[in-house]
């Protein structure tokens, strides 16, 4: 699974997540794994993007936040930090399927899908009008998509 896991992806994910969380995440899919392992840096980011956007989804608007972490060490309670961000992106508008497994990030089973949820978050924020910053490239790259297929489609 982590065959996939992307360099330059990863790089702009975790830029976007220092900028908004003010940590310096390093690269390296170790690196973030070991970072995002506890879980505080994405509830974190969580509440960052909850405290940014207004007015907040009506799934989101049910979640009672700030969101708070457990600073335990213990490995279930690094689990539940991890599962609390999941839920609250879900509430977000994350969809389910775009959600990583807690497993993904704490065993370093798929840090692709990793990604991909984070990826997938940022994308949740420009609709719902959130002051955080957007991963620009990622809609530039998806509008980019739309277009080649469209294109692609019309020839003969």
């Amino acid at each position: 699974m982590n065959s996939k896991y992307d360099p330059e992806t990863e790089k702009e994910v975790i830029d976007w997540m220092n900028q908004i969380t003010g940590e310096s995440v390093p690269l390296g899919r170790e690196n973030v794994a070991a970072a995002l392992k506890n879980g505080h840096i994405l509830v974190k980011l969580i509440n960052a993007i909850y405290a940014g956007t207004s007015p907040l989804p009506p799934t989101a608007q049910r979640k009672k936040h700030p969101f708070k972490f457990n600073t335990m060490t213990a490995p279930f309670k690094q689990m539940e930090n991890i599962q609390i961000f999941l839920t609250a992106a879900e509430a977000y508008g994350v969809p389910r399927a775009s959600l990583f497994q807690t497993v993904d990030l704490y065993e370093l089973r798929n840090m692709t899908q990793v990604l991909n949820c984070l990826l997938q978050l940022g994308s949740e924020v420009r609709p719902v009008g959130s002051a955080c910053k957007v991963i620009d490239w990622y809609f530039q790259s998806m509008y980019l998509q739309v277009v080649l297929f469209h294109y692609n489609s019309a020839l003969p």
